[in-house]
């Protein structure tokens, strides 16, 4: 939790300045979000596909070690024995699920999920990133502040959208997702089809129980707010200010103590940093432009 520090009541000129900031956020999340969307959909159709490549490339076979198949422990063990009659061997068992994850491999390298980040949300990340650190600049300069070099301002930006984009971890999130999604539907009896559909909605959706707008929404929204973040603090540390003002939940809704507690505290630059850092999906956190520096201040 942030410490408790005086209050910096707004000026008007910055009360009209985070309304504007935090519009314009929901403005460009709602923008954002369906274009995120089709490119999860995308994603979740291509490793639907690749499972059925997969599995056309194969004939159909009575071993279970070299099927697609399930993946705990004891949907494993219930599979041999209704295949053998016996319980398998500690071994058989690492064997089982090594076979598991080599097929699981073969769908994600069909799938390409590194290419279709680069091609699709990469580029979203950037345009938006880029997009949000010109608006901030603009933004801040109705308060009529001074500042220094607006292209690095941008290009800091920009790196910091890259960087962040990483962070998705498709990867590994889509692995999850079709290992997932096999074990569920081989437990429910499913046959390849059911499961092909079961993939790309867990791997759109990112998980059994979400929902493909939702995770593109929630990502809209967080990647919105931290590019915002981000080249407030850029701007206003190139410009004549050692300290910033917290700013949180300017157009009310869910709240709770700590976004509270933090609302109107300045603050120097290494806090406002961390509370950046650690702030939660969907955060609301913004800053504003705090006290000069003692040689602005002369």
């Amino acid at each position: 939790m942030t410490p408790r520090a005086p209050r910096r009541l707004p000026t008007r000129a910055e009360q009209r300045y985070m309304v504007a900031t935090y519009r314009d956020a929901i403005k460009r999340a709602q923008q954002w979000a369906p274009r995120l969307e089709a490119a999860f959909k995308e994603l979740g159709a291509s490793a639907a596909a690749a499972y059925r490549a997969v599995g056309s490339e194969d004939p159909p076979v009575s071993d279970p070690t070299k099927a697609l198949g399930d993946f705990t422990p004891e949907q494993l063990v219930a599979n041999f024995i209704s295949m053998h009659g016996r319980p398998p061997s500690e071994r058989e068992v690492a064997q089982l699920r090594a076979a598991r994850r080599r097929e699981v491999q073969r769908v994600l390298d069909r799938m390409n999920a590194e290419a279709w980040q680069k091609r699709t949300i990469a580029k979203q990340y950037a345009a938006t990133y880029t997009e949000i650190a010109h608006s901030t600049v603009d933004r801040v300069g109705t308060l009529g502040i001074a500042f220094g070099n607006v292209p690095a301002i941008v290009q800091a930006t920009m790196r910091e959208g890259a960087a962040r984009v990483k962070l998705v971890n498709i990867s590994v999130q889509s692995e999850r997702a079709i290992m997932r999604a096999i074990a569920d539907g081989r437990a429910k009896g499913e046959g390849p089809p059911a499961i092909e559909r079961r993939i790309r909605g867990y791997v759109e959706s990112g998980g059994p129980t979400a929902n493909v707008s939702a995770r593109a929404m929630r990502i809209a929204r967080t990647e919105t707010m931290h590019a915002i973040r981000y080249s407030q603090l850029s701007t206003y540390q190139a410009g004549p200010f050692q300290t910033v003002v917290m700013y949180d939940n300017r157009l009310g809704g869910f709240t709770d103590a700590d976004c509270e507690a933090r609302d109107d505290v300045e603050v120097p630059f290494d806090v406002a940093e961390q509370a950046m850092e650690d702030e939660h999906p969907n955060g609301t956190l913004s800053f504003a432009p705090g006290s000069l520096s003692p040689t602005e201040g002369e």
